[in-house]
């Protein structure tokens, strides 16, 4: 009786996890299908990123956010210390583009659980500009990706974008 009853409780969430992976795919289709917002302006942006060791992809993680076909940004990277690999890997893509504003900070170790949440609360205060984008080091980035959050967040109805 009890193995009949966990049979039917694990079919169950069987099948609520595929309906939602199938909501989840209509949303991303639909989503993809709409026009890109038009905006009158391209505000300029801060893009924050958190980095500890030296992962790989990370340079080229790096160079995506830094080749942006975008007219205003700036780059804020934070490496707990000159130490950290992260720290040369960084070095070397930000002398790569020069005509990029860009910051390394060096936060320290972080003295709370999330170092990530640390390192970006120690960025905020010398981001320059209003519209920010946090991104964790993993994330490779579209020539197009600040346009497209710059075009998301225009819309008055949108107040954060993931």
């Amino acid at each position: 009786m009890i193995a009949a009853a966990c049979g039917w409780l694990l079919a169950a969430l069987l099948t609520g996890s595929l309906v939602y992976c199938c909501l989840t795919i209509v949303a991303a289709i639909s989503w993809k299908r709409q026009p890109a917002p038009r905006m009158s302006a391209t505000p300029p942006v801060t893009v924050m990123k958190p980095l500890r060791g030296a992962e790989p992809g990370l340079a080229v993680n790096l160079r995506g956010f830094f080749a942006q076909r975008y007219p205003a940004y700036e780059v804020l990277l934070a490496v707990a210390s000159p130490l950290d690999p992260a720290d040369a890997i960084a070095r070397a893509v930000m002398a790569e583009f020069p005509r990029v504003p860009s910051n390394l900070v060096y936060t320290g170790e972080s003295p709370e659980p999330n170092g990530k949440v640390f390192a970006l609360a120690a960025l905020l205060p010398l981001a320059q500009h209003d519209l920010l984008v946090m991104s964790d080091s993993d994330v490779r980035a579209e020539p197009d990706l600040l346009l497209t959050l710059a075009a998301e967040m225009s819309d008055p109805a949108v107040g954060v974008a993931t």
